[in-house]
């Protein structure tokens, strides 16, 4: 085996794992909180905007949904919102301590939504 080859943990009940993965577990959790924690805000953030976004043009009471009448252009508004709450996230100084996973994340969604567009049309339309 090379030198520095990474090798998969052994599962839970393997003869192998004498607690090592779990002591590795425990160690990467002490040691990089802060970003899991920065990880999970920014997701928890991203979720109650894109709630209170479709919520507030999308439902038949909103005032938003009765002054914007046109689906697509109440779609294309919560859409440059989640765009900007995403921005926001990632170039936020939180997010640029979490490590970038989130730009990472982002070029892999837009390439596989650039990819699938021809194929996501709205059902019923």
């Amino acid at each position: 085996m090379a030198i520095g080859a990474v090798m998969p943990y052994p599962g839970p009940h393997s003869p192998a794992n004498n607690g090592t993965a779990a002591t590795s577990l425990i160690n990467a959790w002490r040691h990089h909180w802060p970003e899991y924690l920065i990880e999970a805000t920014g997701l928890g953030v991203f979720m109650i905007v894109a709630g209170l976004c479709v919520v507030l043009l999308e439902h038949p009471a909103s005032s938003l949904s009765q002054a914007i009448p046109s689906p697509d252009l109440r779609r294309a508004v919560i859409g440059v919102a989640m765009g900007s709450t995403a921005a926001a996230i990632i170039y936020s100084p939180w997010g640029r301590q979490s490590g970038a996973t989130f730009p990472r994340r982002k070029k892999v969604n837009v390439t596989a939504g650039f990819r699938c567009a021809p194929d996501c049309r709205p059902q019923g339309e």
